[in-house]
């Protein structure tokens, strides 16, 4: 009769341990899959920061379409052949029909939406008239400094 109770007492035993070990792998699975979750979250609050961020970044830079419309209304003698934004730094490069033309660019985008002085220098005009072509170089204000200059004026 001992033997018979070592054998129930084995056997529930035995059970017990398999019971045991499955709900330690099955722990261990949750625990991974919160890990999961957890990383999940951290990558979208992140993308949610990083998105946040650029639309505030737009949001003061959107400068950058006004000025590219200041190069649009240039007189039609200054003909602007390449135009390069990096940031806020404008590039463009062009051609004047005269020397008083030349003299007309600058001026004629003078305003609140760049900051500091603009830099013209000679370039090689596209007709091989090095003297009419120019290349010019400005930095576009923030639309908040822009509207500060403004006030200030």
């Amino acid at each position: 009769m001992v033997a018979g109770w070592k054998l129930v007492l084995s056997d529930r035993l035995e059970r017990a341990r398999d019971i045991n070990a499955f709900v330690h792998r099955e722990n261990a699975k949750l625990e991974r899959e919160v890990d999961e979750v957890k990383d999940l979250r951290d990558h979208i609050m992140a993308a949610i920061v990083r998105k946040t961020h650029r639309e505030a970044i737009l949001s003061r830079a959107n400068s950058v379409p006004e000025a590219l419309a200041d190069l649009s209304r240039l007189p039609r003698e200054i003909v602007l052949h390449r135009v390069v934004v990096k940031g806020r730094k404008l590039m463009a490069w062009g051609e004047a029909a005269s020397e008083a033309d030349l003299a007309r660019v600058v001026p004629a985008l003078q305003g609140a939406r760049y900051a500091g002085k603009f830099a013209l220098s000679p370039g090689d005009g596209v007709a091989g008239v090095p003297a009419r072509g120019f290349r010019l170089e400005a930095e576009i204000a923030t639309t908040e400094s822009a509207s500060r200059r403004g006030a200030g004026s």
